[in-house]
């Protein structure tokens, strides 16, 4: 399967677009007023890879921003074909899963700011098709949904889940004795 995006330039453009159509729609305005009484930052860096693009979504401001001043309150990194078909909807809990465990998605950010970015994520998913229906981008509209409920094994060890301290957490035991 060839890749959906030709080039950087190309993915850019259409991540680009498609926010800014969220961005100025009645789920962005209300986002938008939402976030800025936030007391976290509201900035989020998008990145892609294969091809390589990055994007900042200030979402209080509802804009795109080219050099942010501040740094992101969150980051998400992503394959730039399973954001593809992440957001057509063409991936199943099944495919979903097997993005994390293989290592084709990462989320950066603290808990509560990437729990926000799940509800940004089901209002923000049907402007991607809207915005390459209405800019007529029948190639990336025709790109060929993967394969999915298909059986996989992955030969990497499963991440550790159980008995992991996790940044957000408070010490425990002795490391909590200690700590003022």
């Amino acid at each position: 399967m060839s890749p959906v995006f030709l080039d950087s330039a190309e993915a850019t453009e259409e991540l680009s677009a498609f926010i800014s159509r969220f961005l100025e729609s009645e789920e962005g305005i209300a986002l938008g007023e939402a976030a800025a009484g936030l007391e976290f930052p509201t900035l989020l860096e998008l990145r892609v890879t294969g091809p390589d693009a990055v994007v900042f979504v200030d979402f209080a401001q509802r804009r795109l921003v080219d050099r942010p001043d501040a740094r992101p309150g969150a980051a998400a990194t992503i394959d730039a074909d399973s954001l593809h078909h992440l957001l057509m909807d063409q991936l199943g809990p099944i495919e979903i899963s097997r993005l994390a465990e293989e290592g084709r998605v990462h989320l950066e950010g603290p808990p509560l700011v990437l729990g926000g970015l799940l509800v940004v994520c089901s209002q923000i998913q049907p402007h991607y098709r809207a915005s390459l229906e209405e800019r007529g981008r029948q190639r990336l509209l025709d790109a060929p949904a993967p394969v999915t409920g298909a059986i996989w094994k992955s030969d990497l060890p499963s991440p550790p889940m159980f008995g992991v301290r996790r940044p957000w957490q408070r010490p425990k035991g002795e490391a909590a004795a200690a700590s003022p």
